[in-house]
Order: structure tokens, then C-alpha cells, then sequence
């Protein structure tokens, strides 16, 4: 079987690596193997992945200041306002 050219990229680039840092490419891809049977059921669950609102939503509103930048002249100065 000819290797596709990622595996090709792959393995060139890995024999370019001395031994001590290919064992360490391999203990990596044991570890995303292992991994791999934890990290499958989050990506194809069905049910949706929470937002940026969902999870900073406790934060909102906990900060002092214009609830509108536009309110600051200052800050417009800066955006090439003449």
C-alpha cells in the first residue's frame, strides 16, 4: 500500500528526528490513541456545545464601566475618527 502524502510528509519528517525524540513522537501518539476512546463521545454527542454566554454568563455585569464603548470619546479617537 503507497502511503498518502500526509503519511509520507509524516514519516520523512520523523526519520529526520534522532531516536530520543522519535520515541517521544511515538509515546505522544500512544497517549492521543488512548485518548481517542475519551475524546470521541464529546465530539459526536447530539446535544449542542454550550456557548460563550452559557459559560461566561455569571461574569456579565460584574465589570464597572459604560455599558457602551461609543459613550468614550476617547476610545472613538483611537478608531480614525476626525
Amino acid at each position: 500500500m503507497t502511503p498518502s502524502p500526509i503519511e509520507q510528509t509524516l514519516l520523512n519528517q520523523f526519520r529526520q528526528l534522532p531516536q530520543a525524540l522519535q520515541q517521544l513522537v511515538i509515546q505522544f501518539i500512544n497517549l492521543l490513541l488512548a485518548e481517542r476512546s475519551q475524546v470521541t463521545p464529546l465530539l459526536s454527542r447530539s446535544e449542542p456545545s454550550p456557548s460563550v454566554f452559557d459559560l461566561a454568563g455569571s461574569l456579565i455585569g460584574s465589570a464597572e464601566g459604560p455599558s457602551d464603548l461609543s459613550t468614550n470619546p476617547d476610545y472613538l479617537e483611537g478608531m480614525g475618527r476626525e
